[in-house]
């Protein structure tokens, strides 16, 4: 197995995807999620899984930190927003649909897409109207938008401890890009170094969400 792990230091738009409304709103909710995504490729189709979950048990932490208990279930201010209300304003060209995960540990969406990236309409997407989070593959580059965050990116110290541990976990097959020689998170003021480790099939690449929390800004992930 060959393992590498690179050094890791501690025009806006406005986007008609409901995943943005749906980001902003798990944001401000809890402040402790984790988002997974894996981009694979079959054919000439791009095919994309993205999972936002939120740990109940930082729910239950503020119900007893505030000495209350609810039997009411947290995730259903989640759980509110439809498929319709999710997905609707992506390009026609996307096939998306998602499912509701919910169990004893997190709740959230599991989110699916595919495009054909031979197509037109995927060749006509740009940095400036890519949905969030929806890879741009092509000449040896992936390019992943997040969207603004909050215009505050502040916060208590209970809060910057629950964001410390919150992750964007991304794994890529290695049949949508062969070789990674950098990979760069960026906001307006600030640029990163991401570690990744390579294994035989995929890359994993993992970005503390607290860089994009503590952003007012758009912020993109560039793989090279």
């Amino acid at each position: 197995m060959n393992k590498k792990e690179k050094s890791h230091p501690v025009s806006k738009k406005k986007q008609t995807v409901g995943i943005i409304v749906f980001s902003i709103m798990i944001l401000l909710l809890t402040g402790c999620f984790n988002i997974t995504q894996h981009i694979s490729k079959e054919g000439n189709d791009l095919n994309v899984f993205i999972k936002f979950a939120v740990s109940k048990s930082i729910f239950e932490m503020s119900s007893s930190m505030g000495g209350k208990k609810s039997d009411d279930n947290p995730c259903e201010d989640i759980f509110k927003y439809n498929e319709e209300s999710i997905i609707n304003g992506f390009p026609k060209n996307i096939e998306a649909r998602f499912v509701k995960a919910d169990n004893d540990l997190e709740c959230g969406y599991e989110m699916y897409m595919s495009v054909d990236v031979k197509s037109k309409d995927y060749k006509k997407l740009k940095r400036s109207n890519a949905p969030a989070l929806f890879p741009l593959v092509g000449d040896g580059e992936i390019y992943i938008k997040f969207p603004q965050g909050e215009e505050d990116g502040g916060g208590d110290q209970m809060s910057a401890a629950f964001m410390s541990t919150a992750l964007y976990r991304l794994t890529v097959n290695r049949n949508v890009i062969d070789e990674i020689e950098s990979v760069t998170f960026k906001n307006a003021d600030e640029s990163y170094d991401i570690s990744y480790i390579e294994l035989p099939d995929i890359f994993i690449i993992e970005v503390p969400l607290a860089y994009w929390i503590a952003s007012s800004s758009t912020c993109e992930l560039i793989i090279k």
